[in-house]
């Protein structure tokens, strides 16, 4: 008997085993389904700044600050005095508030940057909404061309299909956002957007306390249904900019069952998103931002599985996310729907999950 004769036995074999492994029923996908925000001890929400801005469809805001003090000072850790209006067909509101730049690269490399919005306590109180979660993160276009607006409605777009997957998830809000410069009202930006929900009322929403500190955590501290979870979820978008250990774009929450979770945020390097300034991992050897890698290590072929299951059985909704998008332009549509179905293309396959996943 050859050796080329017993390689060649042992791969069909191999193909075999993976054949029978994926061709099974999906009733394995129960087993990782992601347990109730009420089952975990969630709270139902208060009517919190997030709250009362949320919306179903696209929300005009307009944010008066020094623009030019913002920009020349972007790297700077300080707050500005601003007011923020809502303008829609209901009601046109404002508040006080306060903003400064925020994140890391985006912060450094952004042409507008990133913001953290503080609202004023007394003045939340004065209207009946709750003071308790009053600083929102905004993701803004980041660059000046005609690509930023499209670029955020995308990376809004990521953290929507994961709302689809799951609860425990960042809420977002798309807006269109108009910048007004207190010095000059000639000078004005207009852009899209997207606010997120506050950290700590996550936790609250899904029964928890965010761990700020958990350093060093690895996928097998985490309640098993997310420690496969988030590696599909991130290999589905193509996003390598994430590390648990590191707290790298990830939060943990403990929730009051003891367990802990993952909650992603922070897309734009992606492949899904495709930002102008995004690069491929290097630790990984990633060739382009577009390739996609399996970042977790795979020693449950069962629970492997049923996370493909889960993530087949939630397919359409996760599409339609895209497709129901009417802010999103026709040519990205096409673009992130086949990048999607390639996705589920490999999910169908038993020797590409294989090769994708087992290695």
């Amino acid at each position: 008997m050859t050796k080329q004769f017993i390689f060649s036995l042992v791969l069909l074999l191999l193909a075999f085993q993976s054949n029978s492994l994926f061709a099974q029923s999906s009733n394995s996908a129960l087993e990782l389904e992601p347990v109730s925000i009420y089952d975990g001890g969630g709270v139902p929400a208060a009517n919190t700044i997030f709250k009362s801005l949320e919306q179903q469809e696209l929300l005009q805001i307009v944010i008066q600050m020094d623009i030019n003090h913002l920009i020349e000072n972007k790297i700077k850790d300080e707050y500005q005095e601003a007011s923020l209006t809502i303008n829609n067909d209901l009601k046109e509101e404002t508040f006080p508030i306060k903003v400064k730049p925020r994140g890391r690269f985006r912060r450094m490399n952004c042409d507008f940057p990133p913001l953290k919005v503080k609202f004023k306590k007394g003045d939340l109180k004065e209207r009946g909404i709750a003071t308790k979660h009053k600083s929102l993160k905004l993701v803004t276009h980041c660059l000046e061309d005609e690509s930023a607006g499209q670029n955020v409605i995308k990376e809004y777009l990521a953290y929507k299909m994961y709302n689809a997957l799951t609860e425990v998830s960042f809420n977002v809000q798309l807006v269109e956002v108009t910048y007004v410069d207190v010095n000059d009202e000639s000078m004005s930006i207009t852009n899209y957007g997207f606010l997120i929900e506050d950290t700590d009322e996550l936790a609250e929403r899904i029964g928890g306390t965010e761990v700020e500190n958990a350093y060093n955590i690895t996928l097998a501290d985490i309640q098993k249904s997310y420690s496969h979870m988030v590696p599909m979820f991130q290999y589905m978008i193509a996003n390598m900019d994430w590390k648990p250990e590191m707290l790298q774009n990830v939060k943990v929450i403990e929730r009051n069952s003891g367990e802990r979770v993952i909650v992603p945020y922070d897309f734009d390097f992606s492949g899904l998103v495709e930002a102008p300034y995004a690069l491929p991992s290097v630790d990984y050897q990633q060739q382009n931002i577009r390739q996609r890698i399996y970042m977790n290590k795979v020693e449950n072929l069962d629970e492997l599985k049923a996370t493909i299951n889960y993530f087949k059985v939630h397919k359409k909704e996760v599409i339609n996310t895209i497709i129901n998008c009417e802010f999103l332009s026709k040519e990205n549509k096409k673009s992130m729907v086949k990048y999607i179905k390639e996705f589920y293309r490999t999910l169908d396959s038993s020797s590409q999950c294989m090769e994708a996943f087992v290695k």
